[in-house]
């Protein structure tokens, strides 16, 4: 059976019109599906290095896939972990301003979010802290000015006691000169009168 020339082109045109598509098709679903591997993928070894406590370098992976794949699951996640790192109590790099500001955003980005209770409630305990320490701040500068003024009436009553001694150690030493002229002064006269009664 010969196949005429049109048939034998549909054949080959179908083929390779099908062989393309696969292709096309396989290499746009990898497009789509690698971003979500990869994104998934960071997350998983951020989460591994924060359960080895290396707090700044699991803080580091974690901003990252927020800035990476910002409208990515895994950017929620990672937003809440950047907030949870900054406060968490073993991290001696804690930072509660910028875990106010990650639970900030992750409240106006994921407000339907399960955890958005408990990131308000943090919200609200930061903002309390942050208000307490401004105000221990205030008074702390308030009672080392006191100390400051303090100091400075005791140096103050130091020097005026100092100036008191040397005052009083003055007196005392014209009082003696005093006396002494008073005694030069009466020998003076004594021998003025002698001199005038010789006279």
């Amino acid at each position: 059976m010969k196949m005429s020339f049109r048939s034998v082109f549909l054949r080959y045109a179908t083929y390779v019109f099908f062989i393309a598509g696969a292709i096309t098709l396989s290499g746009c679903a990898q497009v789509h599906v690698a971003p979500y591997v990869i994104d998934k993928k960071k997350l998983t070894d951020a989460n591994d290095i924060l359960k080895e406590k290396k707090y700044p370098e699991a803080l580091a992976r974690f901003e990252d896939i927020v800035k990476t794949f910002p409208k990515s699951e895994s950017a929620r996640i990672a937003l809440y972990k950047i907030g949870f790192i900054n406060i968490y109590y073993d991290n001696p790099q804690a930072d509660w301003s910028a875990a106010l500001k990650a639970f900030r955003l992750f409240q106006k980005q994921y407000g339907d979010d399960p955890k958005i209770d408990e990131v308000n409630t943090w919200i609200r305990i930061l903002v309390a802290m942050e208000t307490f320490a401004a105000q221990y701040g205030e008074s702390s500068q308030r009672i080392q000015k006191l100390k400051n003024k303090s100091l400075e009436k005791t140096e103050s009553v130091e020097q005026l006691r100092e100036e008191f001694l040397r005052c009083s150690f003055e007196k005392d030493s014209l009082n003696l000169e005093k006396n002494a002229l008073l005694q030069k002064i009466k020998e003076l006269e004594a021998t003025i009168l002698k001199i005038e009664k010789a006279q």
